[in-house]
């Protein structure tokens, strides 16, 4: 049930921001992307980093991913062990942005 947190969070922020724009939201890979999708279904749509069939694992930053990251509001990732690239990416380039570690988040 707890894992269901950082999706609550999305969600409340989709709710609050019903007569705003959209947050912008950015996921790591195609498997966060799809569950935020769902979740932010037809209230917007997040911004994808690693597209195609590239590898997470050796995957460097375009300038394009690095403006979507200084853009983002918040950011779902699935964490240092399989996203080592975002890291120092986060840090850096997404200080406004709330970032969702999905790897640390409480769970049964």
């Amino acid at each position: 049930m707890n894992r269901l947190i950082p999706f609550a969070t999305l969600a409340g922020l989709l709710l609050t921001g019903t007569a705003m724009a959209a947050p912008n939201v950015v996921a790591s890979t195609k498997p966060v992307h799809s569950l935020v999708s769902a979740v932010m279904a037809g209230v917007g749509e997040p911004s994808l980093i690693v597209k195609g069939a590239a590898s997470p694992h050796t995957y460097s930053l375009r300038p394009s991913d690095a403006s979507a990251l200084e853009n983002a509001d918040i950011v779902f990732w699935t964490g240092h062990g399989m996203e080592l690239f975002l890291a120092d990416a986060l840090e850096t380039l997404s200080t406004k942005a709330q970032t969702v570690e999905l790897a640390e988040s409480e769970g049964d």
